[in-house]
């Protein structure tokens, strides 16, 4: 392993009794040992880092410091101690936080480990959350999060210390990648991150020989960054035949991957958030133009969902284009005719030209229109409200506000919610 492979490992030691044991790794069938009363130690002798930042308080050192230094570098391993508090209380544990966070950037590049067993008992929940930290907001490459788990150690051979396990526990750190990646998905709609999670998850279960889970997670890949992605962009109709498609995946996937987890623990997260992941079946259509009204209706929800999500721009956007779309369905036009460029334009025009004559009259209330005779006055003076609002909204949008008196970014947000909240009121009413 070249150095610059090499991880750096970040550990911890308190001021406690260590008694001698033998760590055990299992690596990939490989069995390793190693007997040392420091954990830390069996941990850098397996994975043999380029150096070893030692975080100790003042009692720590005293108490072991020249013992577990002499240890590290007999494997000629470089020890950096690092000073930290004894963590009482809040003000010092973001000083013991902010020391490993200090540490790791000023190693920019290189992998960290982490070895989490020794100190304060708090002391592991800080390192854990560090780590978790450090990959989420510096993209730092993890090599290992290694405990010595010496409440399950076992008795050893005559005359051995008893053995410990050493054990990995960076899977378990994958479970708050998945907490933000559900997190991220629920509130923006946003998919990368689960779909970048499902795609090593399936990889690693194909190298199982998992091929019949691995099959399905590829198809909730596809179907997920493809919906996402068109909700984002603001395509219902790939949207609702998206969400079609994945929910007859999921569908078919659901009884597989569970058997599948049974043997294969890693797609445990997975079915824990699949309820989430379902949460998209409120815009299923498998074939949206053919029928108007349910496509209507299902827009309305994407609407509601745009809001809720905080896609301000994406909400205001669709609006408009469902105006156009009722406008056109209330006029007997439906099938392929309700994406046609022309026919789509000559609705706008008409609306458009039924919108400034509604706004120059002199008395709304008893406005008239010339095109549109399909649905009441009344109701159509509605809708020419709607459309008028929906225009200036998206009007402010599009020319990011490069415009005199625009509004405020806090007051559209405001405005785009009542928009859609009056678009739900008159559709509901019809």
């Amino acid at each position: 392993m070249s150095d610059a492979s090499r991880p750096i490992l970040f550990t911890f030691l308190g001021a406690g009794r260590y008694e001698e044991a033998i760590y055990e790794v299992d690596a990939a069938g490989k069995p390793f040992e190693h007997r040392t009363k420091f954990a830390p130690v069996a941990t850098a002798s397996f994975l043999r880092p380029q150096e070893v930042r030692l975080f100790l308080t003042e009692g720590a050192k005293g108490q072991h410091g020249e013992a577990i230094e002499r240890e590290l570098q007999a494997l000629s391993i470089t020890v950096r101690p690092v000073p930290i508090p004894d963590g009482r209380g809040l003000a010092e544990w973001w000083g013991i936080f902010e020391a490993i966070v200090r540490e790791a950037r000023a190693t920019e590049g290189v992998p960290l480990a982490f070895d989490i067993t020794h100190g304060f008992r708090h002391f592991p929940i800080l390192g854990l959350l560090a780590a978790a930290f450090l990959q989420s907001a510096y993209r730092v490459a993890l090599g290992g999060i290694f405990y010595g788990a010496y409440e399950m150690r076992r008795a050893g051979g005559e005359g051995e210390p008893p053995r410990v396990p050493l054990l990995d526990l960076t899977p378990m750190l994958e479970l708050l990648q998945w907490a933000v990646a559900a997190d991220r998905f629920r509130r923006q709609g946003d998919a990368r991150d689960l779909a970048e999670l499902l795609k090593r998850l399936k990889g690693e279960i194909g190298r199982q020989g998992e091929r019949e889970a691995a099959g399905h997670l590829n198809h909730l890949i596809n179907g997920l960054e493809g919906l996402s992605l068109a909700l984002l962009l603001i395509r219902p109709l790939e949207g609702m035949t998206s969400a079609a498609w994945l929910g007859g995946r999921m569908d078919e996937a659901g009884g597989s991957l569970r058997n599948a987890a049974e043997r294969w623990p890693g797609l445990r997260p997975l079915l824990a958030i699949w309820e989430q992941m379902q949460a998209f079946q409120e815009f299923t259509l498998k074939d949206p133009l053919a029928h108007p009204e349910e496509f209507l209706r299902t827009g309305l929800r994407l609407a509601r969902w745009y809001v809720e999500h905080d896609l301000g721009v994406q909400a205001v956007t669709w609006v408009r284009e469902w105006l156009v779309t009722y406008a056109m369905v209330q006029k007997g036009i439906s099938g392929p005719d309700l994406v046609r460029r022309g026919e789509r334009e000559g609705v706008e025009h008409n609306l458009n030209s039924e919108a400034r004559r509604y706004r120059e009259a002199e008395d709304r209330g008893s406005y008239r229109s010339r095109w549109f005779r399909e649905v009441p006055e009344d109701r159509w003076r509605q809708f020419l409200e709607l459309w008028l609002q929906a225009a200036d909204l998206r009007n402010d949008l599009d020319h990011a506000g490069m415009r005199e008196e625009p509004r405020k970014a806090s007051d559209l947000q405001g405005e785009i919610r009542k928009l859609v909240e009056k678009l739900e009121a008159f559709y509901g009413a019809k």
